[in-house]
C-alpha cells in the first residue's frame, strides 16, 4: 500500500486542480446529449453549456427515472438516436 498511496494521492490532487479550458475551435457536427433525470453527478443544466462546442444544433434526450449509468436499460434507445443523428447528417466533398 505504501507503493499506491502517493499515486492515488496524486490523482486525487490532479482531479480537484483542474480546471476545464475550452478552446476556441468548435466541432462542425450536432451534438447529442443524453442525461438521466435521476443522475446526480451530472446536473441538466450543465448540459446547455455543451452549445458551445458546435456550430450545429445540440440535441438533448433525457430518460426518465434513469441515474447516470442510463445506458445500461437504455442502450438500444441510445444507439437508435446515435443512428438517426448519423443518417440525418449532410455528407460534404
Amino acid at each position: 500500500m505504501t507503493i499506491f498511496t502517493p499515486i492515488i494521492k496524486n490523482d486525487y490532487r490532479l482531479y480537484e486542480q483542474y480546471v476545464f479550458q475550452a478552446k476556441a475551435r468548435t466541432l462542425t457536427c450536432p451534438i447529442v446529449l443524453f442525461h438521466g433525470d435521476a443522475d446526480n453527478l451530472v446536473m441538466q443544466d450543465e448540459l446547455l453549456a455543451w452549445e458551445k462546442f458546435t456550430t450545429r444544433k445540440t440535441r438533448t434526450i433525457i430518460f426518465p427515472a434513469a441515474d447516470h449509468f442510463f445506458v445500461d436499460k437504455h442502450f438500444e434507445q441510445v444507439v437508435g438516436y446515435v443512428n438517426q443523428t448519423i443518417e440525418s447528417l449532410e455528407i460534404v466533398g
